[in-house]
């Protein structure tokens, strides 16, 4: 298996991990510290781009570093305005 098809099995299964633990929260569990609502929402819907991402670099190695990118810029877009 090449580095990319593992790194993109690695994205599918950190954005399975995300929207699970995330869903989990947003139907009640108590992770055991203070969570931000928002955050919380845009962390759990990116758990969705994530998946997607992965799947697009099986596809692509061109689609997986589109997808990358604009994850990168999604994160830091919600970075700057939370800080």
């Amino acid at each position: 298996m090449t580095r990319g098809r593992i790194l993109a099995f690695v994205a599918i299964a950190f954005g399975l991990l995300t929207v699970v633990q995330g869903g989990r929260v947003l139907a009640g569990a108590d992770p055991g510290y203070v969570v931000f609502l928002p955050l919380l929402v845009f962390n759990f819907a990116m758990g969705f781009v994530y998946v997607a991402a992965g799947a697009a670099a099986l596809r692509s190695a061109e689609l997986g570093k589109r997808a990358a990118g604009a994850i990168f810029a999604l994160n830091l877009l919600v970075l700057v305005a939370i800080t």
